[in-house]
């Protein structure tokens, strides 16, 4: 794990990461609707693997949903960190039910 200061990234994270195998999500950004893989996943946001061109503070509205694509959950966010293999995105969620269910979600992926 790569140090900056005293402590490693994962100490730094809020949220513990889990990573994902198969797991996509559908997104709307401002340049459009893509579907990409998801890397890892928290509570409090997801890594995406993409190609697209996208921008630092954008924000991504996401469709999470399980492998029998029901079960959704929408859930806003912005990009935190672009990097070559994708983008970070921090959920904005104010909703309890929501941070609920998306705790189910992480815990099924």
């Amino acid at each position: 794990m790569k140090k900056k200061g005293n402590k490693t990234d994962q100490e730094r994270r809020e949220h513990s990461r889990k990573t994902c195998f198969f797991a996509e999500v559908d997104y709307a950004a401002k340049d459009g609707v893509f579907t990409d893989t998801i890397k890892d996943i928290s509570s409090g946001g997801v890594f995406i693997e993409t190609d697209k061109s996208l921008d630092l503070g954008d924000d991504v509205t996401m469709l999470f949903s399980d492998f029998a694509r029901i079960d959704l959950i929408r859930v806003s966010g912005d990009i935190i960190r672009i990097m070559p293999s994708g983008i970070a995105v921090r959920f904005e969620m104010n909703d309890d039910m929501k941070k609920m269910n998306m705790e189910k979600f992480i815990d099924m992926v």
